[in-house]
């Protein structure tokens, strides 16, 4: 250990000159009952390419025709599109998720550390979706009707499922701590990445992720059973994202125009190009804090002190993979003084 001793000295002299107070690690963790979200959710997404008769030779001889304009052409041709696919309605779900805050108790700030929310709790809520279409002339065949082109004509698509929803602090937030009667009022302002899945026919689109800053409000009490977070995140969310992905075949039956009172089955199908649109969302949370071991708490005991220290030393130099040392608690593979630095500045007064 001589090699250190010099080094032991400076440690020392620094300990002895640290300021007395650390801020204290909670993670609220939330789920179930009580909590409560709110989300309405509207999607764009331009498409491009076919619709088809359902017809097959083998499988379906009675099946639907399709042939672009009033003369011409036979058998079943597909018809060139230009669409909008929009998804749209409100959703509400029972959260989960956690917040971390880092506080010295009574101080009039603090810092959010980490949030993650799931404001659908991992149940998937439904959107209704259409298919705004515009197409040129066509006939159908079996049954027999004209398609009038260059109007946009809606087709019902029923619903698609928004699979999940991810909210994730990008970054820690400074938190306003003022007292009130029973406790304290925490109020912030998060920079959060948003995303979500939407499944439609079997298939998986991913919208997002996209950055907004959000505000996060809430009361903490102090309980016997610890302290309690009841809070509030809200926030609006736009975006356009020029993705492009496949829109798998679709089956979808269509009231003929002219004449009326009959059923095309036609199979749609083509590519998205990007997507666009709005979600606003309000997520109520609440939920017990539970104390976060600092993590160059290196033996568990629940304090940052010597006992770390000499872990932390025993340790020093290349510690490859990265991940494989404790002790390398800026995960770089390699213990030196930038991971000392840390523990320093998570000592334990009197530890």
């Amino acid at each position: 250990m001589k090699r250190f001793e010099p080094l032991l000295a400076g440690i020392a002299a620094l300990i002895a000159c640290s300021a007395p107070a650390t801020a204290e690690s909670f993670r609220f963790e939330f789920e179930g009952e009580g909590n409560v979200a709110e989300i309405s959710k509207s999607f764009a997404v331009p498409l491009a390419g076919t619709l088809i008769g359902n017809y097959d030779p083998v499988s379906n001889p009675g099946g639907t025709q399709t042939r672009p304009g009033l003369f011409g052409g036979s058998g079943n041709i597909p018809v060139p599109y230009t669409a909008t696919f929009s998804l749209v309605g409100d959703l509400v779900g029972t959260p989960s998720g956690f917040v971390d805050v880092d506080w010295v108790p009574g101080d009039t700030t603090a810092t959010l550390t980490a949030l993650e929310l799931d404001p659908l709790g991992g149940v998937p809520g439904d959107l209704e979706a259409t298919l705004t279409i515009l197409f040129g002339t066509f006939r159908t065949y079996s049954p027999d009707s004209i398609f009038p082109g260059g109007t946009p004509y809606p087709l019902p698509f029923g619903a698609a499922a928004v699979s999940s929803i991810s909210i994730i602090a990008t970054a820690p937030a400074a938190v306003a701590v003022v007292a009130n009667k029973t406790g304290w009022t925490l109020s912030a302002l998060v920079e959060v990445e948003i995303s979500a899945i939407v499944n439609q026919s079997g298939e998986d689109f991913l919208v997002g992720p996209s950055l907004a800053v959000i505000p996060v409000s809430g009361t903490l009490i102090e309980t016997p059973a610890g302290y309690l977070l009841a809070g509030t995140a809200e926030g609006t969310q736009t975006f356009d994202e020029p993705t492009q992905q496949d829109f798998p075949p679709q089956p979808t039956d269509v009231p003929t125009v002219l004449p009326p009172g009959s059923v095309a089955h036609l199979i749609v199908s083509g590519t998205a190009n990007g997507v666009s649109g709005e979600s606003t969302f309000v997520v109520d949370f609440s939920g017990l804090g539970t104390e976060i071991a600092p993590p160059a708490d290196l033996n568990g005991d629940g304090i940052v002190n010597g006992a770390d220290l000499a872990i932390l030393l025993a340790a020093w130099g290349p510690c490859p993979p990265k991940g494989a040392c404790p002790a390398d608690l800026n995960d770089d593979g390699i213990v030196n003084g930038a991971d000392l630095a840390i523990l320093l500045g998570e000592w334990t007064p009197g530890g």
